[in-house]
């Protein structure tokens, strides 16, 4: 039978082991976890706006006004009498002009996301590295880029939004406003 002993410079070594790895445990995990958290979000509100179509929109914003300069020239009406329909189809059009401006915004969010993406890949690699040490600091950053990430997030929502909004017009509206613009082409 074998017998081990323990010599008494094992609880030393043993407690020395402990104080090592504890050591090496960062104390902005938490901090970590949540950049990483806001990276996923970035990444989500990218994923949103990246495949909006921004030539599309134009196209159909250059549609829209080509369809309103017939309707202002050609269309007479009695504004007793004005058809309820096209008064109504009308004004849902109308709406096509408010996307106005919508690749620049596009691109606007696209390099805010960029920026951003790089801000937090900073801080997580300043944190992981510990290379800030003032917890107020840390905070500080990490409010900062929540900030930005929620500007972001809510204007890729009302660009995926407006953008949705749109192309539901074009789908709807569009065919009916072609139509009218066919028929009044007709007339002269």
């Amino acid at each position: 039978m074998i017998k081990y002993s323990i010599s008494k410079k094992a609880p030393i070594i043993f407690g020395a082991l402990i104080v090592f790895f504890v050591s090496c445990e960062n104390p902005f995990e938490q901090e970590i976890v949540q950049v990483e958290s806001m990276q996923l979000q970035l990444n989500e509100c990218e994923e949103m706006v990246a495949p909006l179509d921004a030539n599309k929109v134009r196209d159909m914003y250059n549609e829209y006004g080509k369809i309103m300069a017939v309707i202002k020239k050609k269309y007479m009406s009695d504004s007793v009498t004005v058809d309820q329909k096209f008064g109504q189809m009308t004004n849902l059009y109308k709406g096509v002009k408010r996307i106005k401006g919508f690749g620049i915004n596009k691109e606007n969010i696209l390099e805010e996301i960029a920026f951003t993406k790089t801000q937090l890949e900073n801080l997580k690699d300043d944190l992981v590295h510990k290379d800030i040490d003032n917890s107020d600091t840390i905070k500080s950053y990490i409010n900062t880029e929540q900030e930005a990430l929620t500007e972001i997030k809510v204007a890729s929502f009302n660009l995926k939004s407006n953008y949705t909004l749109l192309l539901s017009v074009q789908d709807t509206v569009y065919p009916y406003m072609k139509a009218v613009v066919d028929s009044l082409n007709t007339l002269n």
